[in-house]
């Protein structure tokens, strides 16, 4: 058995189990204080039956130290993510706007403001509460100063951070609960002052800081606009400048993960400290001092490119395998996998969670299981070959080992992959090289400022290769969708038939078809679904309006902010739940006059879909008392119109209101009001998030 060669595994895989178990229940709301006494108790038995020589009472100590990792991954995730407020702080937190708080990340820059994660050390009264908190604070001269550490005194109304208020869209709450962030606050620029710098971690401010000497010396080598952004990321880690379309060209070619500081840049460090320090090797005292070099640099470089997940995994394993070397012990690559991923994942459970720690594991194992069957699929006899051959197979191995996953999240597949990563994969290695000459050559600026000039023209090489890739013909499969359970059906496809062409035994075969044959079912089981859906969703969009007509596959979205599929609101709110469910929309203007096609029609405000008629009320459209009520389907509130309730109850009896996310505060609550005072059927956007109507023709 696999686990038996890897013995790690029987803690790890129930330790992963019981980081599930409070993650997905309610399960996870029991207290810390309770869980660790009845790991402690669990412990304790399940030594004592150990010991004893009976068989059937040692049995039942196994199982219960088997238990006992489901228990550690579930008390150490319970104290992680658990509700932290009491009903008391609760009220507290909300009734107060004066407080005394710190910074600690970095500041980054928005378009109008500057987000901040700061940690709540009191309010104006003296009452602690030591919570994290996002802020978004006015862009000024003053805010752009702001540093990790600095203590300020604000003034904000904190709320609770939204949970996810429109289908399939991202999960804002979940994603910053699992960093311990619950609530969020917009401060203006009178709303606070800085009064000092707060003491806080050593190393990270260290760290931050000759990250900004370093990304400020590439500055002045000469290096602007979108070669200083990809230097910085590259080598640094700082990409929260980067322009949104460079990154978008480099995920359509496949090699978004160059822009990010990764396994890839550490294991090159690790290289080539190691080579620096190969005198060394002469002694045993010599190459302790190495190990150590080495481990204080690797865990140093970690910290400032900013410890991302990627980061942590290489640092960890890279460590595994310099204390492997001074112990002189071969180092199993599994063994440090999962060594690593135990320990980074029982210091942070919730990292698992992360999309980027997901794919750099899966990456890696990818890379270690199928990179030397692929390679040894084409025998290349030249040395040039070999090499382009090598790269090509570790490509094909960790697209194979992550393209499931990265379907299921982004929704994307890119067809020129291998191309775009034989042409950027060792000039991204080479412009790290020429980035690292740059900064040592800082003492002499006019050749740093030569340096500067050839990296400059190296990233101009490869924005351009990643240019011509990404605008290739179908260089992007869009639109894709796999749920959990087919992207699980795909892994094991891929291992049973990975195992059959390396055991040769038809069982892999057969249960690789048989994984493929659910697959294909749950496909077509899904697009019936699709195929025969009718609804109206109205979006929940801050002070904007998106409704989704949608009949089967077909749809339409009808919106005053939305022009086209690269539009920011589309992207962020409509574009995930349209693929999601294989819908293909046509946009229309809000302001249309009329739209006619062969299931919906439009005209001014009415609206007729599948049989039912819907009225946009808004802010442009002055109606009158008449003397006979309409029947119509849904009533549509947009955009604080000046119509009055009382004229409206004179045209039409909706038989729902919806009143859109658009309102003011002021007419969303006076149109609440009025609904309940005529006890109309009413959703309120604004209040409840968005709403999928069913259309039953």
């Amino acid at each position: 058995m696999f686990s038996s060669n890897y013995p790690i595994l029987k803690l790890l895989i129930p330790y992963i189990l019981g980081v599930f178990l409070a993650y997905f229940t309610d399960l996870g709301n029991i207290p810390f204080y309770f869980c660790f006494p009845v790991l402690l108790i669990f412990l304790l038995i399940a030594t004592i039956f150990c010991r004893i020589n009976r068989a059937k009472i040692s049995a039942w100590g196994c199982i219960l130290l088997t238990i006992i990792p489901i228990l550690l991954g579930f008390s150490i995730t319970n104290f992680h993510f658990s509700k932290p407020f009491s009903p008391e702080e609760e009220e507290y937190i909300f009734n107060h706007k004066n407080w005394c708080v710190t910074i600690v990340e970095e500041p980054i820059e928005k378009q109008r403001s500057y987000k901040l994660i700061v940690r709540i050390e009191k309010s104006f009264e003296g009452k602690n509460i030591e919570k994290k908190a996002l802020l978004y604070i006015q862009k000024d001269s003053l805010s752009k100063e702001l540093h990790y550490g600095d203590r300020l005194f604000i003034t904000t109304s904190f709320s609770f951070v939204e949970k996810q208020r429109n289908p399939e869209a991202f999960d804002q709450q979940k994603y910053l609960r699992r960093k311990g962030i619950y609530l969020t606050g917009y401060v203006s620029s009178e709303g606070w002052r800085k009064i000092e710098t707060a003491p806080v971690n050593p190393i990270k401010k260290t760290a931050l800081k000759i990250q900004q000497m370093l990304a400020a010396h590439f500055a002045t080598s000469g290096l602007v606009g979108a070669e200083y952004d990809i230097i910085t990321a590259i080598l640094l880690g700082a990409d929260e400048t980067m322009d949104a379309e460079l990154k978008s060209q480099y995920a359509s070619a496949g090699v978004s993960h160059i822009l990010s500081v990764s396994g890839m840049h550490v294991g090159i460090m690790f290289m080539l400290v190691n080579f620096i320090l190969q005198p060394l090797n002469y002694s045993r005292k010599t190459k302790f001092l190495k190990a150590v070099i080495i481990l204080l640099f690797i865990w140093f470089y970690a910290a400032v490119t900013g410890l991302s997940p990627s980061v942590q995994r290489a640092a960890v394993m890279f460590s595994f395998a310099t204390c492997g070397t001074l112990l002189e012990r071969n180092t199993n690559i599994f063994h440090s996998l999962f060594a690593s991923l135990f320990i980074l994942l029982l210091v942070s459970p919730l990292l698992i969670f992360e999309i980027g720690f997901q794919l750099s594991y899966l990456a890696v194992f990818g890379i270690v299981l199928f990179q030397k069957p692929i390679f040894k699929l084409i025998k290349v006899k030249t040395f040039i070959g070999r090499y382009l051959w090598e790269l090509a197979s570790v490509s094909i191995a960790a697209q194979l080992a992550t393209f499931p996953i990265s379907v299921y999240y982004f929704g994307q597949f890119p067809n020129y992959f291998l191309i775009s990563n034989l042409s950027v994969i060792f000039l991204s290695s080479l412009i790290m090289m020429t980035g690292i000459l740059t900064l040592f050559f800082s003492f002499w600026p006019l050749l740093s400022s030569a340096v500067g000039w050839i990296l400059t023209y190296e990233i101009k090489l490869m924005n351009w290769i990643i240019k011509v890739v990404e605008s290739l013909p179908g260089a992007v499969t869009e639109g894709l969708h796999y749920s959990i359970s087919q992207t699980f059906l795909l892994y094991c496809i891929i291992a049973f038939l990975f195992y059959f062409a390396l055991k040769k035994k038809n069982i892999h075969f057969i249960a690789g078809l048989t994984c493929f044959a659910l697959f294909t079912i749950e496909f077509a089981f899904r697009k019936i679904i699709n195929v025969h859906r009718e609804e109206i969703t109205v979006y929940a969009i801050p002070k904007a309006t998106a409704i989704h007509f949608n009949a089967g596959t077909k749809g339409w979205l009808l919106s005053d902010s939305v022009s086209d599929k690269q539009n920011h609101y589309y992207k962020f709110y409509i574009q995930n739940h349209e693929r999601k469910k294989q819908i293909n929309s046509r946009i229309i203007q809000r302001d249309s006059s009329a739209v006619i096609t062969d299931l919906f029609l439009k005209h001014n405000n009415f609206i007729s879909f599948k049989g039912k008629i819907i009225y946009l009320l808004n802010r442009n459209e002055r109606l009158y008392a008449g003397k006979q009520s309409m029947e119509i389907d849904f009533l549509i509130i947009q955009n604080n119109p000046y119509t009055s309730p009382q004229v409206i109850k004179t045209l039409f009896r909706p038989k729902k209101v919806i009143i859109d996310g658009n309102n003011s505060t002021f007419h969303e609550k006076k149109w609440s009001a009025w609904c309940e005072e005529q006890k109309f059927d009413y959703h309120s956007i604004p209040e409840k998030g968005s709403i999928i109507l069913k259309v039953i023709p």
